[in-house]
């Protein structure tokens, strides 16, 4: 079961990246688009991409928006990964003790906040304060650079992967 739990994170990983491929994030949010190349990271360090070509214009609005929604997609199915196979049972707290306990526990107050619709930061709700707290214990570089709940495909959800990936291999 653990085997399987690696291996499903693994893959939803493939398909989260080449999903994201085509639908990048772009700082040109009031552009419009009907043309374009997935963006060098995707090409040189991932292998994915391609030339995208959309039959009527798309927002870069909405191509951010895309991206925000795979990349909380991707949050929320490693925790639902995570629990089918019984790596952390539905209701039960990730051992903190565990190489990679405190990423699963982050994974976890990330999808309940994106998955029962408190993707947007609130400083008034004490969770949202904690879950904060954590992820600038975890990514200490993006403590002041950052705001919210970050799920930047090139930098958190790969850490992110890699410490629920750990936390599996730690798994008795």
């Amino acid at each position: 079961m653990k085997q399987e739990a690696y291996k499903a994170i693994e893959h939803a990983w493939e398909i989260t990246k080449l999903v994201r491929s085509v639908f990048p994030s772009t700082p040109y949010a009031d552009d419009t688009f009907t043309e374009y190349e997935s963006p060098n990271w995707y090409k040189a360090k991932e292998g994915t991409g391609g030339r995208i070509r959309f039959f009527n214009p798309v927002s870069g609005k909405m191509l951010n928006e895309t991206g925000k929604f795979v990349n909380e997609s991707f949050v929320i199915y490693m925790m639902a990964i995570l629990e089918e196979f019984g790596v952390v049972p539905y209701n039960t707290k990730p051992d903190e003790s565990r190489n990679g306990g405190e990423f699963v526990k982050l994974t976890k107050w990330y999808r309940n906040q994106f998955a029962h619709g408190e993707s947007n930061f609130d400083p008034k709700k004490d969770k949202h304060k904690k879950t904060r707290v954590l992820f600038e214990k975890l990514f200490p570089e993006l403590a002041g650079i950052t705001t919210g709940f970050p799920t930047s495909i090139d930098i958190v959800l790969p850490k992110l992967k890699d410490g629920v990936l750990e936390y599996i291999r730690a798994t008795p």
